[in-house]
């Protein structure tokens, strides 16, 4: 993870700036790390100027997602930006154009320092010394970032090494999802504006995150796709789609029924499942 984030392509003056055949002009919303879209369709998505306001609330949720929050969900526990998420949520919001989920749509990826029962019992109290931990992390991100230093630093910890495999087998991995979202104004309110839904979906992992479970994820992803061809698109428009676009049902189905490290899948709508 430390080697992938110091090579994460970053290119401030793309990410502030925007230029037209005539001029240069300031951005009016700066991208975070990148385009938001910039893994969707070139030439239908990416390089079209009707979805420039979809990429300007994603990456208003991007800015959003780097600072510490309170989650009213969890006794207004702490909460912080995932380390990977300046990558991950360019796959989530690519995947959100090709499966139609709204053009207002943003994400935020979190990670609970505490795990999902210690935040609930921290609550705020914790505030300032995660607040903390995110300041060292952000400097930390800094180090990562700067000329020849950075890579020393990161060649420290050598590609290849990290948790031992006696532990990445004993750990779990969970990913709790919320969505909130409107839907047609035949399910609306008295006064006829659409209801507020909110889904929730539950994921649980054995086994290490970085590890085992990112090898799991990647081995069920091309099995899905030799083993499960006949349940999948014929092929992305551009020949590029992301896993929920192109494997989607398969990969979740894979997930549950493998004999190897089974995946606890749980979903519900308005009403929180843990």
């Amino acid at each position: 993870t430390i080697h992938t984030f110091c090579d994460i392509p970053f290119h401030p003056m793309e990410d502030f700036f925007q230029k037209s055949s005539s001029n240069t002009s300031l951005r009016r919303v700066p991208y975070f790390v990148g385009d938001p879209l910039c893994l969707s369709n070139p030439k239908k998505v990416k390089n079209n100027p009707e979805f420039q306001q979809t990429k300007n609330i994603m990456a208003k949720g991007e800015w959003l997602n780097q600072i510490v929050l309170l989650e009213p969900d969890l006794f207004y526990g702490v909460s912080l930006p995932f380390a990977m998420s300046a990558v991950n949520l360019k796959v989530v919001q690519a995947s959100a154009v090709a499966l139609s989920y709204g053009e207002n749509f943003k994400a935020q990826e979190r990670i609970l320092p505490l795990g999902y029962l210690g935040t609930k019992l921290a609550s705020i109290f914790v505030l300032f010394p995660i607040a903390m931990l995110h300041c060292v992390l952000l400097c930390f991100a800094g180090i990562l970032r700067l000329p020849v230093i950075g890579k020393k630093v990161a060649n420290l910890v050598p590609p290849g090494t990290g948790v031992p495999d006696s532990l990445c087998y004993v750990g779990s991995n969970s990913v709790y999802c919320k969505l909130n979202g409107k839907v047609d104004e035949a399910d609306g309110d008295e006064t006829g504006s659409p209801k507020l839904h909110t889904a929730y979906s539950y994921l649980c992992f054995e086994g290490d995150g970085g590890n085992s479970v990112t090898a799991q994820c990647v081995s069920e992803a091309a099995l899905a796709l030799v083993l499960n061809r006949d349940s999948l698109p014929e092929r992305s428009e551009d020949g590029f789609g992301t896993p929920a676009e192109i494997l989607g049902e398969a990969l979740l189905q894979r997930f549950k029924k493998t004999k190897v490290r089974p995946v606890k899948i749980k979903t519900s709508v308005d009403a929180p499942i843990l």
